[in-house]
């Protein structure tokens, strides 16, 4: 991982098979879009019995 300039966030999934390799890469420069996020979550999360719930819960997915 490589973090210069204003790079806040790089993240990489990668899936390797025998003889080759497909990368999905997300570089961001700035948080925002990291805590538009966390407000959505955070409304959705209002009112919601206690429990785990991940980020697919408050998509839809």
């Amino acid at each position: 991982m490589v973090r210069g300039g204003d790079i806040v966030g790089d993240h990489r999934l990668i899936f390797a098979g025998p003889g080759e390799t497909i990368e999905l890469s997300h570089h961001a420069q700035d948080r925002s879009g990291f805590a538009r996020g966390a407000l959505v979550a955070a409304r959705w999360v209002v009112g919601r019995p206690p429990g785990l719930y991940s980020m697919a819960d408050v998509l839809g997915l």
